[in-house]
């Protein structure tokens, strides 16, 4: 069995750090066709990007769960 370990260190730099884990099996991750995910990917990042127009601080988006905003 595989371990994922954080280090209570990295709670005295983000106190409010929330990590969650997925596990999946029978999954196979490996690239068929490696531009259609490459187009899916540039998509997303497009679509992200307009989510955070006007944001100069990531912190300030309504998208993204950071602190206290939980």
């Amino acid at each position: 069995m595989k371990k994922f370990i954080i280090d209570d260190s990295i709670y005295e730099l983000f106190p409010t750090l929330r990590i969650g884990v997925v596990v999946c099996r029978g999954i196979d991750n490996v690239y068929k066709d490696k531009s259609l995910y490459e187009q899916l990917l540039a998509d997303a990042e497009k679509e992200c990007l307009k989510l955070l127009e006007g944001t100069d601080d990531i912190k300030e988006s309504k998208y993204i769960s950071y602190g206290e905003k939980l």
